[in-house]
């Protein structure tokens, strides 16, 4: 997957002008202003609906001040390497591309953490599967869908130079 961000990441840092992918990237900023409040994990997040843990989500990634950019790359890495796949995910079409796109988000800032004292730290982290992670998917893709269609064999053809080599 990091051959594939890194190409993403900088196919965007070149192109930030471009009309689509700043719309991708002013969609994004305003998806996560606009998410609410951010929830305490612990208290109150297992008993949301599955939008409002995946809005509970975006807050917390603005929170975390996580840049649009990053999430877009992750988008984009993320259908690029389902795309290049050669067998291929089973299941209804796409919904695997966007719960993996929504589980790299929802790593990002998830959790709740505290420290009580030198080496005493507590840590929750909330679960990164259901119906939550498909409506996170949804939203992302609703931003970034057009950049995809777009630009996405010109940052695959970019993705050699950022392989691993052995």
């Amino acid at each position: 997957m990091l051959p594939y961000r890194k190409a993403a990441e900088r196919y965007l840092k070149a192109h930030s002008t471009d009309f689509s992918i700043a719309a991708a990237l002013k969609a994004l900023r305003t998806l996560m202003d606009g998410a609410g409040p951010v929830e305490r994990v612990s208290d109150v997040l297992h008993f949301l609906s599955p939008p409002q843990k995946a809005r509970a989500a975006l807050a917390r990634l603005r929170r975390a001040e996580i840049p649009p950019e990053r999430l877009l790359a992750i988008h984009i890495a993320v259908t690029g390497a389902v795309r290049e796949d050669p067998i291929g995910p089973g299941g209804p079409p796409d919904e695997y591309r966007l719960t993996q796109v929504a589980k790299a988000a929802h790593r990002l800032a998830s959790g709740y953490h505290t420290l009580y004292g030198p080496g005493s730290r507590y840590d929750r982290y909330p679960r990164s599967a259901g119906l939550a992670l498909r409506h996170l998917g949804r939203m992302l893709e609703e931003c970034c869908e057009h950049v995809v269609r777009e630009h996405l064999d010109a940052i695959l053809a970019l993705k050699p130079a950022y392989a691993v080599q052995p």
